[in-house]
């Protein structure tokens, strides 16, 4: 790329529509490395975007400016392992989800309805269900974790127990009339 070191300076000099020659000269390269590590492209475009945005809050820290590129390329790499990281949790809790709800009268069929969880509940109640079955968490330090009572929390929990059982019959009854 020529210029660079120009370019660099003039971003750090406060020019940050400068930055723009950058990402135009690396996007592609960037997203295609990512395309291929993680054989999605919504997650490719989302870490090139996170990517460029890392590396432009932390270009002051970039100390030689010919190795931009091998910098970009590692942000990009991080960012990617994060993202599997995160993936590969929520698969674990996923997992410990399927196991853990013994309370429910599963049928093999019903373990896709597991996948589709975080459509049913809101966020208070999918954190509701992590902690009470997937963390094992007591009323009382569900309470302390949430800042609601105890006796509300089981009755929440009861609520949602309720929501889910109902949406799981609802499914085999579509599934059955199928």
């Amino acid at each position: 790329m020529e210029n660079l070191n120009e370019i660099v300076v003039q971003i750090r000099d406060g020019h940050i529509e400068a930055y723009s020659d950058i990402i135009k000269y690396y996007q592609n390269h960037i997203y295609g490395y990512l395309l291929r590590l993680t054989l999605n492209h919504q997650d490719a475009e989302d870490l090139t975007q996170e990517t460029f945005t890392i590396a432009f809050y932390k270009l002051n820290q970039l100390k030689d400016i010919n190795s931009i590129k091998s910098w970009l390329f590692s942000i990009a790499h991080n960012q990617a392992m994060q993202l599997f990281r995160l993936k590969r949790k929520n698969q674990e809790i996923v997992d410990r989800l399927k196991s853990n709800l013994r309370s429910f009268t599963l049928k093999f069929e019903d373990v896709e309805f597991l996948d589709s969880i975080q459509e049913i509940l809101s966020p208070f109640e999918m954190s509701l269900l992590m902690l009470r079955v997937v963390e094992e968490m007591s009323y009382e330090e569900l309470s302390i974790c949430l800042k609601k009572y105890p006796t509300a929390l089981r009755k929440q929990y009861e609520r949602l127990r309720k929501k889910l059982q109902a949406e799981l019959d609802h499914k085999r009854e579509v599934i059955a009339n199928d």
